[in-house]
């Protein structure tokens, strides 16, 4: 497989969601009816940012066939002890991204019912654009939590032996460098060389 990267854009996302977000996390509670609602908001701010980035990058919406979304992770137990359960709860209704632009929309990128570790889809995808017949290939994927894909050559199973294991805290620390800087202007003129000095 090939793929050409043709236009590429990011809106932030608003400060009140984000806000409600972190404290389900930090607290790690919310009630019943904050979770669709926040679901349903993460959702229309995904859509939102996809109608601004066909206006901004001049993309016909109608040449798109498909959207992906992983959704916003609220919490990941990948590694359960005993009592707990294997589980993620990732929010954003998905619904509303395929009905406000009219696009078919993917979403729920983590595989709970095969108790796999890691966002199997996006593995999956890591997989089908980096197998090789010989040689054992290996992809770091950087999100909330960062996972690991291997594909193996095809004297060991190839694309239908391909894994993935989550190694820990993904863009958290990133973003904790971020925020404790001492100006957002600093951190926005110097972040080329912050991130050279972190890589």
């Amino acid at each position: 497989m090939h793929s050409i990267l043709l236009k590429c854009g990011e809106r932030p996302l608003e400060r009140t969601i984000k806000r409600q977000v972190m404290n389900m996390i930090y607290y790690d509670k919310a009630s019943a009816s904050e979770i669709p609602r926040v679901s349903v908001l993460i959702g229309d701010t995904s859509a939102n940012a996809m109608h601004y980035f066909c206006k901004d990058c001049h993309v016909d919406r109608r040449s798109i066939d498909l959207v992906g979304s992983h959704a916003k992770a609220i919490w990941l137990l990948s590694m359960p002890e005993d009592g707990q359960t294997h589980s993620a709860l990732m929010m954003l209704e998905g619904s509303v991204i395929a009905v406000k632009p009219g696009i078919r929309a993917v979403t729920g990128f983590h595989d709970q019912a095969a108790s796999r570790q890691g966002a199997s889809l996006i593995d999956f995808f890591d997989a089908l654009f980096l197998y090789h017949p010989n040689e054992p290939r290996a992809c770091q994927n950087i999100g909330c939590m960062a996972n690991v894909g291997f594909i193996p050559p095809d004297n060991a199973g190839g694309l239908d032996e391909c894994y993935e294991f989550d190694t820990g805290p993904g863009n958290v620390p990133s973003t904790l460098l971020y925020n404790t800087t001492p100006t957002a202007s600093e951190c926005m003129t110097k972040t080329a060389k912050r991130a050279s000095i972190i890589q």
